[in-house]
């Protein structure tokens, strides 16, 4: 009779995929949430810009000032420092915190989601 994985031996595994060299790498959930949330558009690496900017370094960083990115007026003008509370406001609901913005992403609603999210984009220096 085949034995089935229980399920934390499958979060075990979706956690700590292999690399090459037989290294493993662990995803926090904000990594995890970020990679399905905002990573279709944004990098969490420095300089690699997608549809969107990275967002490597964001926090501390006024918004609409990587000079390797294309920003709508809405967000170049707002005058806002990303700051975690900012961010978590603007992942909540773009166009609530900057109504001309161009990002399509309509937002996320679940606190827990945007708290990892914003804890993950913290700790991207």
């Amino acid at each position: 009779m085949r034995k089935r994985l229980s399920t934390s031996a499958f979060v075990m595994i979706a956690l700590f995929m292999p690399l090459a060299g037989g290294q493993a790498i662990a995803q926090t959930p904000g990594e995890q949430m970020f990679q399905r949330r905002c990573g279709v558009c944004h990098s969490a690496k420095q300089g690699e810009i997608k549809t969107g900017p990275s967002l490597w370094g964001v926090v501390g960083r006024k918004a609409g000032t990587d000079p390797a990115f294309r920003y709508s007026s809405g967000l170049k003008e707002s005058g806002l420092v990303w700051d975690e509370a900012t961010l978590n406001a603007y992942v909540e609901s773009p166009r609530r915190l900057i109504p001309k913005t161009n990002m399509s992403f309509m937002g996320e609603r679940n606190a827990e989601n945007r708290s990892s999210i914003v804890a993950y984009l913290a700790g991207l220096h």
